[in-house]
């Protein structure tokens, strides 16, 4: 038994050190990628305030530390600054420039302006009331994130025909993995063991693994579901205007409502059909509504409009039907002789990854390509 005992602890020495070295290489490795754009600043910040954050906890080696009430307070309240500064990464990530704003760093601040409060009156219910803030913060963060992230995709999916690497699902994945294991550390492990020193160790490492893997290979989109513009290819009313001749400003004075839906239908769906049927826009792989709605002579309160209430359907589904049935007719025509792989299959329909080509295919056809390919041949 004493053996088990000294092993987990030698473990749990061996976690923690191997954790503080993790986090100084995500540091080194944000450090240079920083500049990119905001969300990987307030990475970096993070993965700084975590590395900071495991190395204070260094001062309880010194066995006279552990029961000072000062020092634990601290601890404490650093450790809470830290996860409401971990909690703005995830709302940048949903939220782009949202962090710019100055009140979104009110919290962790106040929260570290309870140290000297408390180092002065010492009295325990100023840590509890900092809790009670720091906590009542990340829920309504939390709850104001996956919202966010609902809107955003479905803003993919009503102005983009993919979403590989700009979907926001890895935020939320990341999200509620860091929540579950901050709220089971603070309430399960409220007596700190060995054991538990090097679960929270490990999944540390495993959550910020998978959050550092998805932020280096996601592709930010700043525009709103709010606004009628995408990005990178935004463009004005007054551009569009200038480039046809129908005046935007009569269009949309135009109630969208269904009475007038004939009228909208008659404006996009010869247009519409042609682009897709004849001139096959959706074999690009990066087209977004902006560009149909530009291709076609419209705008994209119209087509989204045209889309949805005429058609039932998301500017997503809509274009990636007409790859799947492009690839339908590859995989038809294939023979054995100059059989292609999914991968070209794939890129000669339109879509930009493989994983996408396989999800909107099955969803189509309710099968793989490769399911199709062999019932084709028999």
């Amino acid at each position: 038994m004493h053996d088990n005992i000294s092993f987990i602890e030698a473990l749990a020495h061996q976690m923690r050190g191997a954790t503080i070295m993790f986090f100084l290489i995500l540091c080194v490795l944000t450090f240079g990628k920083r500049k990119q754009n905001r969300m990987m600043r307030v990475l970096f910040i993070s993965f700084v305030c975590m590395a900071v954050g495991l190395l204070k906890d260094s001062i309880f080696l010194f066995g006279s530390m552990a029961d000072n009430s000062l020092v634990n307070a601290v601890v404490e309240l650093l450790d809470l600054s830290v996860m409401l500064v971990v909690v703005n990464f995830f709302l940048e990530a949903v939220k782009p420039e949202s962090t710019g704003k100055p009140f979104v760093w009110i919290s962790p601040v106040l929260v570290l302006a309870f140290i000297p409060v408390y180092s002065i009156i010492g009295k325990a219910w100023i840590v509890t009331t900092a809790y009670i803030l720091a906590y009542s913060v990340t829920v309504a963060k939390f709850i104001f994130i996956i919202n966010s992230a609902l809107r955003h995709r479905q803003f993919l999916g009503e102005h983009y025909s993919y979403s590989d690497n700009s979907d926001v699902r890895w935020v939320v994945v990341s999200c509620i993995a860091y929540s579950i294991m901050v709220f089971a550390y603070s309430v399960f492990f409220k007596e700190t063991t060995w054991l538990s020193e090097v679960l929270y160790c490990t999944s540390t490492i495993v959550v910020c693994s998978y959050m550092i893997l998805s932020a280096l290979g996601h592709k930010i989109i700043i525009c709103t579901a709010e606004e009628d513009t995408t990005a990178p290819e935004c463009s004005s009313e007054a551009s569009l205007t200038e480039s046809f001749g129908d005046s935007m400003e009569d269009r949309s004075a135009v109630d969208p409502s269904p009475n007038n839906l004939q009228y909208i239908t008659s404006l996009i769906e010869p247009k519409l059909k042609q682009s897709m049927e004849t001139d096959k826009l959706y074999l690009n792989p990066q087209l977004s509504l902006n560009l149909v709605a530009t291709e076609i002579g419209s705008n994209t309160k119209y087509l989204s409009i045209y889309l949805n209430r005429r058609l039932g359907c998301t500017f997503n589904n809509y274009i990636n039907r007409f790859r799947v049935e492009e690839a339908c007719s590859i995989l038809r025509n294939m023979t054995d002789a100059e059989r292609l792989n999914m991968t070209q299959v794939a890129q000669m329909s339109g879509f930009n990854s493989v994983s996408s080509f396989n999800r909107y295919f099955r969803s189509v056809k309710g099968g793989t390509p490769k399911d199709y390919y062999k019932n084709c041949k028999q």
